[in-house]
């Protein structure tokens, strides 16, 4: 019982925000590219898809 109970706290709770749409899309990559972003995922303990989506998010509203 404990473990479940340790494991209901790591829980994230969200907020009920509105649902955006998404639209899969593919893109071709360097492969050296696609390593650092599969080590940099994995350090922080997100998806590659996080992690692209937080650095092209980052681009479109402060960096373009």
């Amino acid at each position: 019982m404990m473990d479940k109970d340790l494991a209901s706290t790591k829980r994230q709770i969200h907020s009920a925000k509105k649902k955006e749409s998404t639209k899969s899309i593919t893109y071709t990559l360097f492969e050296k590219l696609v390593i650092e972003l599969e080590t940099e995922s994995t350090q922080k303990g997100i998806s590659q898809n996080v992690l692209v989506k937080q650095i092209l998010e980052k681009y479109a509203q402060w960096d373009r």
